[in-house]
């Protein structure tokens, strides 16, 4: 582990007893306030350091139900979420003091500031917590956490019961000993209190492996790739943004690229990365791993082998997880050209299979994630069925192909972009230009119609609803303009709709 100045190593018996130390802590604390085991306890963290995994341990391990929180927007942005839970306090870090108040005031519950250092070691002596206890049932409530928001634009509560917790530690397990893995040290890639890192915690712990914090909460993919020979990292896990930057730098620079050779593994997920950087990444010995993971389950459902061992590097399964993938439907005349492309369902009885309030009255749970099987057993993630947006004659089309081929053929002009139309008769594409060409009308024509002309292959034998049908179709956006998800940058697409309804008008309007 490390704080922002030097490295300071932890060892498992450190950590066990810092763990207990912090339940002793709040336990006595609560207990002041009548705040008792079993109740809700809301935590307002960054997630990035040592001292925050020991609050929602110690908590835990003190016997309360811990609520930890990602972002923090706003406190009516995320009130749902306590009132959904039932929070009886809160615990903040200095940055969210604002807001915690708030959240406070207006439900009537204590909040505390969190500590900023662990107390004495010594303190611990004589001061004997509680036995864990016997009685917990599989179907109580463990934990809760919650969903970005990228979807429906608020995030959505996601009770975490034993079974659920259980079916992490099992994976986690299940990933170590049947995927050939050689972790031996890890960096940390987001927040603790979000599903993802705090599944990745436990699969450091079921391997005895070690964990190194980030230098500071930017979490910057360089600094990472700067501190592998001073920490040991074996493996690497990225957002895929952060990767694409780094394997770029890598083409550049040699020492990089060697350093990304040297690894067991460079992981990734959240999002997908342009197919020419791992094919890019194969030829050049180093192991990209793709890892497909939801919130709702608790972390990694599927994994892949890595591109050092498979030449499709296709997902598949995590042992332990039961699921199956059902069609989709158009429901169009046209037909589709999305045939093979199939829904994951986890199945009620899968290891990570979500709260039941989360799945549909038959016990199955529909993840909305798409994926074309590539070989038998192994899978290539299409996007989520929000990518796959339906048109007005009710065709689906795929815009992250579209999205995908814009970013590739590109990437000299553009920094990002997006396909939006639902519900209209045609997609328009929104572009935010490395460059400023909106104030010259005449670059943004000439660039409008560099990109149309550059994705005229992949389109050529694409319906009218499932292309981009001209240049006048494109809208040029100045650099950093579309909305994001404050977790993984993905951008929010329905919100592009929203945000740029006018727009979007008075394009329709002028293409009919």
């Amino acid at each position: 582990m490390t704080n922002s100045h030097e490295w300071k190593y932890i060892t498992y018996s450190d950590f066990i007893q810092d763990v207990e130390l912090f339940a002793q802590y709040w336990r006595g604390v609560l207990h002041q306030a009548e705040v008792y085991p079993g109740s809700v306890i809301t935590f307002c963290l960054p997630g990035h350091a040592y001292i925050d995994v020991l609050h929602i341990y110690g908590v835990m391990r003190a016997g309360y139900i811990p609520q930890p929180l990602t972002i923090v927007p706003t406190a009516t942005f995320i009130i749902s979420l306590l009132r959904g839970s039932c929070s009886k306090a809160i615990i903040h870090a200095p940055s969210f003091e604002a807001k915690a108040l708030e959240l406070s005031a207006r439900l009537n519950i204590p909040n505390y500031p969190a500590l900023l250092s662990i107390p004495d070691r010594s303190q611990a002596v004589g001061n004997r917590l509680p036995d864990l206890p016997t009685h917990v049932r599989a179907d109580d409530t463990a934990i809760y956490f919650h969903t970005s928001g990228s979807t429906s634009g608020m995030p959505k509560i996601i009770p975490g019961n034993h079974l659920w917790i259980h079916g992490m530690i099992k994976r986690a397990v299940n990933m170590l000993n049947t995927s050939g893995d050689t972790l031996s040290g890890s960096n940390k890639v987001g927040s603790v209190c979000h599903a993802a890192q705090f599944f990745g915690t436990i699969r450091i712990i079921a391997g005895g492996h070690s964990l190194v914090q980030p230098l500071n909460v930017s979490n910057n993919p360089f600094e990472l790739i700067e501190s592998i020979p001073e920490t040991g990292i074996t493996q690497i896990t990225l957002f895929p943004a952060s990767l694409s930057r780094i394997l770029r730098r890598a083409r550049a620079e040699e020492r990089i690229r060697n350093m990304l050779i040297q690894l067991d593994a460079v992981s990734y997920g959240g999002g997908s990365i342009p197919p020419e950087d791992e094919q890019w990444a194969r030829t050049n010995g180093i192991n990209i791993v793709n890892v497909y993971a939801s919130t709702e389950c608790g972390g990694p459902m599927m994994i892949s082998e890595g591109t050092r061992f498979s030449s499709h590097n296709g997902l598949r399964p995590v042992q332990g997880v039961q699921c199956r993938f059902d069609p989709i439907s158009s429901g169009s005349s046209e037909g589709s050209l999305d045939d093979g492309v199939k829904e994951l369902v986890i199945l009620s009885e899968s290891l990570g299979c979500p709260h039941p309030s989360l799945c549909s009255p038959d016990g199955l749970f529909h993840t909305g994630d798409l994926f074309r099987e590539i070989q038998s057993g192994y899978y290539l993630n299409c996007g989520r069925d929000d990518d796959w947006i339906k048109m007005e004659n009710a065709a689906r089309c795929d815009t992250r192909t579209i999205e995908d081929e814009v970013r590739r053929s590109c990437k000299d002009s553009i920094s990002d972009c997006v396909v939006v139309g639902k519900h209209r008769p045609k997609p328009a594409l929104f572009v935010e230009a490395l460059h400023t060409t909106t104030a010259i009308v005449s670059q943004e024509s000439q660039l409008r119609n560099v990109i149309f002309e550059r994705i005229a292959d992949l389109q050529k034998d694409r319906y009218e609803t499932e292309r981009i049908s001209g240049p006048e179709m494109i809208v040029l956006i100045p650099l950093g303009s579309l909305p994001r998800t404050e977790s993984k940058g993905n951008i929010r697409r329905a919100l592009v709709e929203e945000k740029y309804h006018t727009v979007l008008e008075q394009l329709y309007n002028k293409s009919e």
